[in-house]
């Protein structure tokens, strides 16, 4: 048992899983500086445009691309460099001929994108708009291939210099020039052509163009591969993010700014923890997979069972102090977004869970498998909202999307099982979790119901909380024994947790 849970947290898992972590606690930290500036000095309308900015962005850098870099990775274990390059060039001209087209389309019915968006976007802004989509597209593609190559450090590299760009330019037209959505639509172009740029010259320099020829049966591959990831991917971000619309059309836009407040707090704070560990883990799983398969999946989802006694204590840890961060950041009238961004924790934990235990269907190349999920989870919280939030208001969005993300975890585990011959437990994975949801609830009775009680009083009570789940995690479940006897003998033998 203790050599399993020593061999699980290897040294090159835990040292790439590091540098994303840190790579992502910085640039959540960069895109958080933001948010104080557009709670306290936007106007709520013009904050529910960025809002619903967050949502198209993705989906138009999804469209635009049809899960050609989907393509491209997955080819990258299996096609030697010379075949890759042609394959990535192939793409990279696809991605932009399309984006082209989208572009003249949307300028030429501009009032399409008024009604998607924003009623005085203008043709010049949705074109600045449009050419952060396609640079970004860029950028994606350099992030997904230096993931392969496990270069996490010009990953890392490449995730933060647009945002530090984008958040020094917007901060600096928002306070000095014009209160606006448009100004951060101004910093989101800068910091993504920059970015886009350095990344081009990364790829031209690591996959020479002279590789390049045009193939018809090369584009028909990568979109073979990629277009079911396409619908997947978009379902994902309409899953994620497009109760925003159903409350913007019932709510208005105050409402999505309130929403987008604790929305936010909650993907920063579970992207940080699981995004970073599911981009060590994928190249991980993949490269195991090819040389055999069952062990591949065995080990993932050791993994995964393992993360869920982990990272709850760490989330845990987190959200002690974050109604007052959360106050000391925000303006008068995002009082309900505290308990949004507790709703949402849980859920995209879920939704977290989910994708690590999907990533099989990366390596069989099964992406259609993906896109089912995604999308019956998407219809599912698209109707739920429709109906539930004219009723309950944005408290409805939050708790909806929970659920759908929870039966895209079930869903997922049921199509997973019928690959491997080694089953997954849904009961015991949702077992990990259920302490976390009673601390989440017990948190929520203490900040909203419990009142003549001092500020440290509170605190001393949250960190009892946080001790008996502590506790509770690594004396009830197995992981969570492992992790605790390692920890001693790692402490007798001068020895650490994560290292081989």
């Amino acid at each position: 048992m203790l050599t399993g849970t020593r061999s699980l947290f290897s040294g090159r898992l835990s040292k790439i899983f590091s540098i994303y972590s840190l790579g992502r606690i910085i640039s959540a930290l960069v895109s958080l500086f933001l948010l104080p500036v557009f709670t306290k000095v936007l106007p709520k309308t013009e904050f529910g445009i960025v809002g619903i900015l967050w949502l198209v962005n993705p989906l138009l850098s999804r469209f635009t691309n049809l899960g050609m870099n989907v393509g491209v990775y997955l080819k990258f274990f299996k096609l030697d460099h010379k075949t890759l390059s042609s394959y990535l060039h192939n793409a990279l001209c696809g991605i932009t001929l399309f984006s082209l087209l989208v572009w003249f389309i949307g300028v030429w019915k501009i009032q399409w994108i008024q009604v998607i968006i924003a009623k005085d976007m203008t043709r010049v802004i949705f074109s600045l708009f449009f050419c952060s989509i396609l640079f970004t597209n860029y950028i994606i593609m350099t992030q997904g291939l230096l993931r392969m190559e496990e270069k996490a450090a010009y990953y890392v590299i490449m995730t933060i210099l647009p945002q530090i760009v984008t958040t020094i330019t917007t901060y600096i037209l928002i306070m000095y020039v014009e209160k606006s959505y448009t100004s951060y639509v101004l910093g989101m172009a800068l910091g993504s052509c920059i970015s886009g740029v350095i990344g081009l010259i990364y790829l031209f320099k690591r996959y020479p163009i002279k590789y390049f020829y045009p193939s018809s049966s090369i584009l028909k591959n990568l979109l073979r591969i990629g277009l079911p990831v396409f619908p997947g991917t978009v379902g994902g971000i309409i899953l994620a993010s497009g109760d925003r619309y159903v409350i913007k059309y019932f709510l208005g836009l105050e409402a999505v700014a309130v929403y987008t407040y604790g929305y936010r707090f909650a993907e920063y704070i579970l992207t940080s923890l699981f995004q970073p560990f599911g981009r060590a883990l994928g190249p991980i799983i993949l490269d195991k997979a090819a040389a055999n398969f069952e062990e591949a999946s065995v080990y993932n989802s050791k993994i995964i069972f393992a993360s869920l006694c982990f990272f709850p204590l760490l989330l845990s840890a987190i959200i002690i102090p974050f109604k007052d961060i959360m106050t000391l950041l925000g303006s008068k009238g995002y009082g309900p977004s505290y308990l949004i961004y507790l709703i949402s924790l849980f859920g995209i934990l879920l939704y977290n869970t989910s994708q690590l235990n999907g990533v099989i269907f990366n390596h069989l190349e099964r992406t259609e498998c993906s896109m089912i999920v995604v999308l019956s989870g998407a219809v599912m919280n698209v109707g739920l909202n429709i109906w539930l939030v004219p009723k309950y208001g944005i408290i409805a969005a939050a708790f909806t999307t929970g659920v759908c993300y929870l039966f895209m975890l079930s869903f997922t585990i049921f199509i997973v099982n019928h690959f491997i011959s080694t089953k997954i437990s849904l009961f015991r994975m949702i077992l990990r979790m259920t302490p976390l949801l009673f601390y989440l609830i017990c948190i929520w009775y203490l900040d909203f119901s419990l009142q003549g009680i001092s500020l440290w009083q509170t605190y001393i009570v949250k960190l009892g909380l946080f001790c008996l789940l502590t506790i509770t995690t690594l004396l009830i479940f197995p992981e969570g024994k492992e992790i605790l006897i390692f920890l001693r003998s790692g402490y007798r033998n001068g020895n650490q947790l994560f290292q081989s």
